[in-house]
Parts: structure tokens; C-alpha cells; sequence
């Protein structure tokens, strides 16, 4: 308890100390504005007590702007940093895939119910894929429990290599992958599934003295405002099997608005 004591303390003397220095900044640049605006011209010049009062209420005007629109969001993302490398091993073991080493289905919920609270805060676009590998029962029974798991992992080998730093990827069942595009528009998340598949496709791996052949079919749709985690879910889902239908029977290609 006292721990966490502690930690609320810190935060909150965090946040005021930044607060205090946006406010000390914003008054020296207000108060140098002012006064060479005034020196600058050719009228009479106020008393500086005028000009330093006419800098603070400037900077009580800027500061809460700045401190909301930049700052705040900035220390959040700072905090939710600082929450995860605080996490024990126990807790790190219990969202984490012990095959792919990449989160869990309950890790990868939690990261898109923050990526969803952000999108819907901040209005930003948020793209989310699901990506399965094709004929898995097939690859289990040719070449057993382990060669499976090398499927797996070769396929979150190469979606390490292919997303970008904030976005997550993580294992949502037994040969389904979900992956969260945040800042990420429908269309550039297609691209970016794209790759990936471009990606697993390329990947060689060789398992018992054979090469086999890893292919992924993935399907992208794009965060709407108030809808909830289950909807969500399931318009990636079905945009992952309009992919996957024959060409004849496929109704929205790749994505799914």
C-alpha cells in the first residue's frame, strides 16, 4: 500500500512539476514578445509592471492549451511505459504465448482496448488485422507438434520484422494472429498486411529435412467510433474470411470498412 502510495505521490509531483515549467517557459516567451513588440515601436512604452502583467495573463491563457493538447498526451503514453516495465515476471508470463513469445489472446485484448479508449479520446485513426495460417491442420499432422509450433513461430518472427515501433501483434488463437495498427488508416493498413504476407510467403524453413511451405490469408478493418470490442472483433474476423474466399465468393477483398 505504501508502495503504491509512493508511486501516486511521484506522478503527482511529476505532472506539477511539468506543469510549473510550461508555465515558467510560456511567461518568458510571452514576457520577450511583449517587449519587443513595445521597444519595436515607435508609441509611448507602458510601465513594465503593465507588460509582465500582460505575460502572465497570456501565459495563463496558452498554458492549459499547451499542457492539453501536447503534454498530457505525452505523459500518458509515459505512464502506460513505466506501468509495463513495471510488470513482474508472473504478470509478464500470463499475457505472454509461450510458442511465439509474442502476447497472449488476453495480452492482445487488453492492448486493443487501450488502442480503441485512444482512438476514441483523440479521434485518431485505428486499423486493426487478423492474420491465419492457411492449411494448419494439415501442417500439425505432416509434421507433428513441433513443426507446427515452428510455423507459428516463423510467422511472428516476420510480423516483428514488419510492423512498425507502436504497432502490437500478438497470438489470438490456435493459428490466428491479431494485430493492432494505432495512427493507421484502412488504407495503409492493407499495405502494411500486404507486407506481411509477402513476408511469411518469403520465409524459409526447413523441418526434418524438408522445406515448408508457410502462407497466411489476413483481413484488415478500420476502428469506428462507439462501437465495442466485440463488434470490432468480429468485422476483422469476417474481413479475415472474405479474404480467404475464392475470388467468385469474395465480397470486400482485403479490408473492410
Amino acid at each position: 500500500m505504501s508502495s503504491q502510495n509512493a508511486k501516486t505521490s511521484s506522478g503527482l509531483l511529476s505532472k506539477t512539476l511539468s506543469l510549473l515549467g510550461v508555465a515558467v517557459v510560456t511567461f518568458a516567451a510571452a514576457t520577450a514578445v511583449m517587449l519587443l513588440i513595445v521597444y519595436a515601436g515607435e508609441a509611448s512604452r507602458p510601465p513594465l509592471v503593465m507588460i509582465i502583467a500582460g505575460s502572465a495573463l497570456m501565459a495563463g491563457i496558452l498554458v492549459p492549451v499547451i499542457y492539453g493538447l501536447a503534454l498530457r498526451p505525452m505523459a500518458h503514453d509515459y505512464e502506460l511505459r513505466l506501468k509495463n516495465s513495471g510488470m513482474t515476471d508472473a504478470t509478464r508470463t500470463a499475457v505472454t504465448d509461450p510458442v511465439t513469445r509474442l502476447a497472449n489472446r488476453r495480452g492482445i485484448t487488453s492492448s486493443l482496448l487501450e488502442a480503441m479508449a485512444q482512438a476514441e479520446r483523440y479521434g485518431d485513426p485505428l486499423s486493426v488485422a487478423m492474420a491465419e495460417v492457411d492449411d494448419f491442420k494439415r501442417l500439425t499432422e505432416s509434421h507433428g507438434r513441433n513443426g507446427s509450433e515452428q510455423v507459428l513461430q516463423t510467422v511472428a518472427a516476420v510480423l516483428g520484422e514488419t510492423l512498425r515501433m507502436p504497432d502490437r501483434a500478438g497470438r489470438y488463437g490456435d493459428k490466428e494472429f491479431l494485430i493492432i495498427l494505432p495512427h493507421t488508416s484502412l488504407k495503409d493498413a492493407a499495405k502494411i498486411t500486404e507486407r506481411v504476407r509477402r513476408g511469411v510467403t518469403a520465409a524459409a524453413l526447413a523441418f526434418g529435412g524438408k522445406e515448408i511451405k508457410i502462407s497466411v490469408t489476413l483481413g484488415a478493418t478500420q476502428f469506428h467510433k462507439g462501437e465495442d470490442l466485440e463488434q470490432l472483433l468480429t468485422r476483422v474476423a469476417q474481413a479475415e474470411r472474405d479474404t480467404g474466399k475464392p475470388a467468385s465468393g469474395r465480397s470486400s477483398g482485403k479490408k473492410s470498412a
